[in-house]
């Protein structure tokens, strides 16, 4: 948003709190909770225990999603979702939130200004957004500060995991939650097209993704190539490769570098609702830190991710059976979740390229023993 924009919102906002005050007003008992999460696919995934935490501290709170419109399909199906507003116009989605007297906003996926001067504009008496600790964020800017200064500011520690960061919003509202599962669902005709597609396929079944929906996160394609090469030939397993339109270039080198011999099945052109559904029949995923492994991770569908530039603590899935692949020698990683526009171009590319085959390799091969 340009600086002039951000000004004369702000105005409005600040000349609105000289008649309704501060956002800090938190209900005796919490009904109605806006949660807008304006990230990507990955991220929404991330956010998933906020939703669960909130009906399981009152299965009658009504929650609603404030997102772009793909995250609208992957929540599809989520008991903890009542609706869900896609994010429009700033006129229209001001509307909407206005029209539910919501008695609460959380503000996860990081500081976003304009959603959140929305929030406070459609008269929302309790607002709590992240309050960037411990490293630099440019989504945590000047504009952000003075308008957060009318709302309750919980702190954000980068370099910590972000799913149990975004939990630490809802304990104003008195609710502490430490679980982090984290939930996706499909239904029952994806599940069905995908069973006569993917079910009948030989196991092991190990999805592939060469894109990372940001070039600099990504892998080089001639790597996975080379690993959906080394995993039909020595374990005859099962090579899905999924992508969209945007990972056209990763998936164009990927499918030029694999052995002539290595037969895949291609995903694309799927919905959001089979990705799901296809993905929860695998054995195995294998990315870059990218939206469908965290779909893998909420399956409880064994992941790797070849995190390359990222930073390993803040996101990517754990537990026994998630491994993350850390480039050799890396000390510093050149990403953060709520540093990913500003960086050091050339250091993040020579972190994604780090990685060699045979590091993955051998993940793999642990991997398969246990879980095939």
């Amino acid at each position: 948003m340009l600086s002039f924009k951000k000004l004369i919102l702000l105005a409005v906002v600040y000349g609105y709190a000289l008649f309704y005050g501060r956002a800090v007003q938190v209900p005796s008992r919490v009904q109605n909770v806006l949660v807008v999460q304006m990230a990507k696919l990955g991220d929404m995934v991330c956010t998933t225990p906020v939703f669960n935490a909130l009906k399981k501290h009152d299965p009658s709170i009504r929650v609603t999603v404030l997102g772009n419109a793909l995250n609208k399909e992957v929540l599809e199906g989520n008991p903890d979702v009542d609706s869900y507003i896609v994010f429009s116009s700033p006129k229209e989605v001001l509307h909407a939130i206005a029209s539910q007297n919501f008695d609460a906003a959380i503000l996860t996926g990081g500081p976003d200004f304009m959603s959140t001067a929305l929030a406070y504009l459609a008269h929302i008496p309790c607002i709590v957004v992240p309050e960037i600790k411990a490293g630099f964020s440019p989504l945590y800017d000047g504009w952000f500060r003075v308008l957060s200064k009318l709302l309750i500011r919980v702190p954000h520690h980068m370099g910590t995991y972000a799913p149990r960061e975004y939990l630490r919003l809802l304990e104003p509202l008195g609710i502490h939650a430490e679980a982090t599962n984290k939930f996706v669902f499909s239904t029952t005709g994806a599940i069905e097209r995908m069973t006569k597609r993917v079910g009948v396929l030989k196991q092991p079944r190990v999805g592939i993704a060469p894109g990372a929906g940001n070039k600099i996160k990504e892998w080089p394609p001639e790597r996975f190539a080379e690993l959906a090469d080394r995993l039909a030939a020595q374990h005859n397993a099962s090579i899905l490769v999924f992508g969209t339109d945007g990972d056209a270039e990763a998936l164009n080198g990927f499918y030029s570098a694999l052995a002539p011999t290595t037969v895949v099945e291609s995903m694309q052109g799927i919905t959001v609702d089979e990705l799901k559904a296809s993905i929860g029949m695998l054995n195995l995923f294998i990315s870059a830190d990218t939206g469908p492994i965290y779909i893998a991770e909420a399956q409880g569908i064994p992941t790797i991710d070849i995190v390359g530039p990222i930073d390993e603590r803040e996101q990517p899935p754990i537990g026994p059976y998630h491994m993350v692949v850390v480039p050799e020698g890396r000390t510093e990683p050149a990403l953060r979740l709520m540093r990913a526009k500003v960086y050091d171009k050339k250091e993040a590319r020579c972190q994604a390229r780090a990685t060699t085959v045979d590091q993955v390799w051998s993940v793999c091969e642990d991997m398969l023993k246990t879980i095939v």
